[in-house]
This record gives C-alpha cells, structure tokens and sequence, in this order.
C-alpha cells in the first residue's frame, strides 16, 4: 500500500522540525577563543571556585551541564542546584540540608546564583567552604572570580543554524534575528522553530 503524500501546502511536522527541542538541547557548548583543556587548566587554577558570567541564553546552563563529566573524570561528585527558566524557584531550604554533608570531593554546581539575596549567598559560602569547588553562573560578575564570559555572536548563531538546518535554501533573516533578540541564541532558535512550523512540509506520512 502506497503512503499519502502530505499537501504540499501542509504546515511542517512537529517531527520534522529542524529546530525542535531534542535537537536543540544536543548542541553543546562551544568554548570561544579556548580548547577544553585549557578552560580546565583555569579553573584548576581557581581551585575549582568560580563564576559563568554572561547574559540570558548566551549558554551558561550548557557550559555549567557540560562541565559535569569533566569533573567526574577528575575524581569528583557533582552536587547540582538551581533553575531550568525563570519560571521555576529555586529549593533553598532542600539545598541547605543538602550541603550539610558536603566534603572535599564533591564540587557545587550553581545555576542561577543571581537569584540569591545577601544572606543567602553568605550561607551558601560557608556551608561550601570544605567542599571541593563551586562552580556558579550569573548574569553579572563579582560573587566568585570569573571563570568564563558566556558571549553570543550573529557568527555563533549562524553556525548554529548550519548546523541545524542544512538543507539547501532554508534562508532566514539571522542578523535581524539576532538584533531582534538581543543576542539571546535560545529564544533566536526558538523563532527560527515558530518560522519552520509554518514551512509547506512535502514527506510522505
């Protein structure tokens, strides 16, 4: 039995969608101007204290993710705490009975450190002061020396859409786009979904 044909004029599947979320969350971070190595060989240099600067989706949570089995490999657990989005609030009192125990060997992931008032961020230094690293990201320097500046570029995000969408004579205003979202890559890629969404889809069902 022959499958139908989608209508030529049919929206774009779902499935089909080069921007869709699972694609999207395998792009990793992308170190800018360094290796791997050498951000490693900072942070060691930092004793495994210090702070993702950069502003909203310039990659801090990615940076953060992907630091994780690099310090496993170095011998260490990874205590991770924090925000997906801005709509979900962060469990200060489960993660304060959480770092009552924490040790030489573990290293404290913090995403989001922006969201912690004064005294918060005071309890936060002490009850890590034998633990092994904190690691944090923010969206402005000064609580920990920074690690990395998380940048966006029009260069970064067009690299990002090769990537993504390579087919031939998939074209988008990305310079607009990338103007028009201040530089945000993951609400850029999150257009680009809705522009796709509405894209004539010619496979067979």
């Amino acid at each position: 039995m022959v499958a139908a044909a989608v209508p030529i004029d049919a929206p774009m599947k779902a499935r089909e969608n080069p921007f869709r979320s699972e694609r999207v969350l395998a792009v990793r971070y992308r170190p800018q101007g360094e290796d791997w190595p050498q951000l490693l060989a900072r942070i060691r240099r930092l004793e495994f204290r210090g702070a993702i600067v950069g502003p909203q989706g310039s990659g801090k949570t990615t940076l953060l993710q992907d630091l994780v089995p690099h310090l496993q490999r170095a011998g260490f657990q990874t205590l991770w705490f924090g925000v997906d989005n801005q709509d979900v609030v962060l469990d200060w009192p489960a993660m304060v009975a959480r770092l009552r125990p924490v040790g030489p060997r573990e290293v404290v992931l913090l995403d989001g450190a922006d969201r912690l008032g004064w005294w918060r961020w005071r309890t936060l230094q002490r009850r890590t002061r034998w633990a092994g690293g904190l690691i944090i990201t923010t969206h402005r320097p000064g609580r920990l020396p920074t690690l990395v500046r998380s940048t966006t570029s029009i260069e970064l995000l067009e690299d990002l859409v090769r990537e993504l969408a390579p087919q031939e004579g998939m074209q988008f205003g990305l310079r607009d786009l990338f103007r028009r979202h201040h530089g945000n890559i993951r609400h850029a890629l999150g257009d680009l979904y809705h522009q796709c969404a509405v894209l004539p889809g010619s496979r067979a069902d």
